[in-house]
């Protein structure tokens, strides 16, 4: 988004406005003043959405970044109108962060021509995808500075109820002076936000993109930790793990295939794959990941590492100190041992290795059992999906509307939280099947509370997959 170094100005080429409902071409060029204080003075960046250019505040004698909004002629006028909105969002969104030291703040939004400009912190630096394209992949601790950065971000911005959906290393702002910040909250979305599409388009850059996004999940938080972990292994092995030579094969890559093993990442390893985790209930959450970031490198590449960082991260404020140990007192406790008459290794190995052999025995056969046992024969994916229809239609039946009022709740309090849990537990009759991934799919819907209105989408995928397996749909 922002050149190192010297900025090299550019013209911008024609842009629109909206008059009388109708795509107008205008000419955006330098030294145009917006508002009436801030001047253009180069065209550092642009993306999907917009234009930013490096400005003069001439009431603060100040520089600025200036985001200007781009309405293409071809654009519909409903189209033109949901971009409008969006960008409304991206400023609302950013601007509940703005004090946030990792996060690129907004400082003021103009309104000309019908048009929104966005006017932001400037940053005299980089992203970090054009420090990558210059100077290849950087040292596992400059990247470790990255992660951490990004995850207190991230976590602040989770924590505002805020998920990013564009995590990727064109939007992490390297600055000259070592800050590392997270920007463009374009495609943000808070959980107040209504939907601003009908069509169920999936917006993002594909490669960055998280496997449950795709499917049509939006709006968890898990999402933006998975982007992370793309970014992360770009930024160590200075290639995205999932970019192919088209759109389609990125989102294949995505969907179902697993990144390749890292070789530079050193004590990131545990870290990123944890992050790159395709199922969102496995990914570590902020505190987890933090707590894994934080261990050293010979604590982090045990396979306990993940395990401890999640009991670790459960305190707030907890320092990881990695996974305990159990060691000898000084002295001769082993030869104390075997003079107070016990067995040695050896002989402890000689004793129990049969017993253990038996006892493996008698398992195997009462599972055998237990699996014919009558009580079981009814587990199983029909049994899954009963149960969770039931719970859907109980919710469906007591909350045919759910007011703005249950979002503040915590999820585990609200009604669509409480439907999640029992939705998850009916999903686990059923694991490894077509039933259980609709089930799942559903309640992480509801456990993302946008809107608290669990998509159709999500319910149709239930009801598929439960009447192939001749489960009878309520009419509600």
């Amino acid at each position: 988004m922002f050149e190192q170094g010297p900025v090299v100005c550019s013209l911008a080429p024609g842009r629109v406005r909206i008059k009388a409902g109708v795509a107008v071409a205008q000419e955006t060029s330098r030294g145009r003043v917006v508002g009436g204080r801030y001047r253009l003075l180069c065209d550092i960046g642009s993306g999907g959405f917009g234009r930013v250019w490096k400005a003069r505040d001439e009431t603060l004698c100040i520089d600025v970044a200036v985001k200007e909004l781009w309405l293409l002629p071809a654009m519909s006028e409903a189209e033109q109108s949901e971009r409008l909105t969006r960008a409304a969002r991206e400023a609302r969104n950013a601007a509940r962060l703005r004090d946030h030291p990792n996060i690129v703040g907004v400082h003021d939004v103009v309104v000309e021509d019908g048009l929104p400009w966005i006017v932001m912190r400037f940053i005299e630096g980089s992203s970090l995808q054009q420090l990558l394209d210059k100077q290849g992949p950087l040292p596992v601790e400059q990247a470790a500075v990255v992660a951490a950065k990004m995850l207190e971000a991230l976590g602040a911005a989770h924590q505002a109820g805020i998920v990013h959906r564009d995590v990727k290393p064109a939007n992490v702002m390297m600055a000259s002076d070592g800050e590392v910040l997270l920007a463009d909250f374009g495609i943000a979305v808070h959980h107040a936000d209504t939907a601003l599409t009908s069509t169920g388009a999936v917006i993002g850059s594909v490669e960055y993109m998280a496997p449950e996004r795709a499917r049509g999940t939006d709006g968890l938080a898990a999402s933006d930790l998975f982007s992370l972990g793309v970014t992360l292994y770009q930024a160590v092995e200075g290639v995205s793990p999932f970019r192919r030579g088209t759109p389609t094969g990125c989102l294949a890559a995505v969907l179902f295939e697993e990144a390749a093993p890292s070789e530079r990442a050193g004590r990131l390893a545990p870290l990123i794959t944890g992050l790159l985790e395709k199922d969102p209930d496995r990914r570590p959450t902020v505190l987890e990941a933090l707590a894994l970031l934080r261990m050293p490198e010979s604590s982090a590449s045990t396979p306990q590492a993940t395990a401890t960082s999640r009991t670790e991260a459960t305190a707030p404020g907890a320092t990881p100190t990695g996974p305990r140990t159990t060691q000898l007192r000084p002295g001769n406790d082993a030869d104390a041992a075997t003079d107070r008459g016990a067995p040695t290794p050896t002989r402890r190995r000689g004793v129990l290795l049969p017993l253990l052999v038996g006892l493996l025995i008698v398992a195997c056969a009462g599972v055998a059992v237990v699996l014919k046992w009558p009580f079981w024969a009814e587990a199983g994916p029909k049994d899954a999906c009963d149960q969770a229809l039931r719970a859907i239609d109980t919710f469906q039946r007591n909350h045919p509307a759910i007011s703005d009022a249950t979002l503040g709740e915590p999820a585990e309090k609200s009604a669509a939280g409480k439907l999640a849990t029992k939705v998850r537990a009916a999903s686990a009759k059923a694991p490894k099947s077509d039933v259980s991934i609709a089930l799942r799919d559903y309640a992480i819907t509801a456990e993302s509370k946008v809107g608290d209105r669990l998509r159709a989408s999500s319910y149709q995928s239930v009801v598929s997959a439960c009447k192939k397996v001749g489960s009878e749909v309520p009419s509600s």
